[in-house]
């Protein structure tokens, strides 16, 4: 079986891999889920453009849906399908039990920038699966989001629609993929950061594979893509992977990790139907999976 452990780092979320390598496709698959094609992992850690490339730009609109999250750690989150509900990393609220820890967070949504924020309270409506510290699963792995329900809509905010995308079709858009996200900058100040131009490189253990450029903060992040005159969600910022070889202790960095639309669309789809029935949904904090 495959054992993973996690860990918070300087860098954000870490999930390590304790495998002998080289390892099979296999081996790592998760055998649960609508699994998505593996990457050998000694291939993407040596592959794709690892030029340096800038994390700021010209302001977007579109930044005005993503803003800070502040639970059991500051991480970021997104407005996604309807002006209320926000999508996030489960890791960023649950605690050393791997379970729920906070069931209201406070979300700031981006202002000009980020240079203005406002707070609205979030109430958790659902997550993934539990993220244990040590003893991961490749299911708690590739489940690790949270959706919550805001309680109020912030004023002139679109949200940004979902599309569940191939992984073959994802690794197409080289460079077109933008990750907004609230993380430290090189100074230790937490500010709206922009990789701009980053791509998806394959998938394991069902999750995405992304070279997006992401630090402490960054969890929680979106992966858009172009949709028309707007941007369209095709994941979440999870962590960093790395897998170790069980043999001599030797780590491999492979790539950051990200969960696919395909986890929780159905999820945010049936609160987004609660919400435009004109109730309040029932907040649950009930897992998912």
């Amino acid at each position: 079986m495959l054992g993973l452990r996690s860990f918070i780092s300087a860098c954000g979320f870490v999930v390590v891999a304790v495998v002998a390598l080289p390892a099979s496709v296999a081996d790592m698959a998760p055998g649960d889920g609508a699994a998505a094609p593996e990457s050998d992992p000694a291939a993407l850690a040596e592959s794709g453009d690892d030029r340096p490339r800038s994390i700021d730009g010209p302001p977007l609109a579109v930044h005005a849906a993503v803003g800070r999250i502040t639970g059991t750690m500051v991480c970021t989150a997104a407005i996604v399908l309807h002006p209320r509900i926000i999508i996030t990393a489960a890791h960023c609220l649950t605690g050393q039990d791997g379970m729920l820890s906070r069931a209201r967070a406070t979300f700031q949504p981006a202002r000009r920038a980020g240079l203005e924020l406002d707070r609205f309270e979030a109430s958790v409506w659902a997550i993934g699966a539990p993220q244990r510290p040590t003893g991961q699963s490749a299911h708690e792995a590739a489940n690790d989001w949270a959706i919550l329900v805001l309680d109020r809509e912030p004023m002139g905010v679109r949200p940004v629609p979902m599309q569940s995308l191939s992984v073959h079709d994802l690794t197409q858009l080289e460079r077109q993929v933008l990750m907004p996200s609230y993380a430290s900058d090189d100074a230790g100040v937490v500010a709206l950061s922009v990789d701009p131009a980053c791509s998806v490189r394959g998938a394991m253990w069902n999750v995405l594979l992304h070279d997006c450029r992401a630090s402490a903060g960054a969890s929680g992040a979106p992966l858009l893509i172009p949709d028309g005159q707007w941007y369209a969600l095709v994941g979440v910022h999870s962590s960093s992977i790395a897998i170790v070889d069980a043999d001599n202790g030797a780590s491999t960095f492979v790539r950051y990790s990200a969960i696919g639309t395909w986890a929780f669309a159905a999820a945010i789809e049936k609160l987004s139907e609660r919400l435009n029935s004109g109730g309040d949904p029932l907040v649950s904090t009930a897992l998912a999976h």
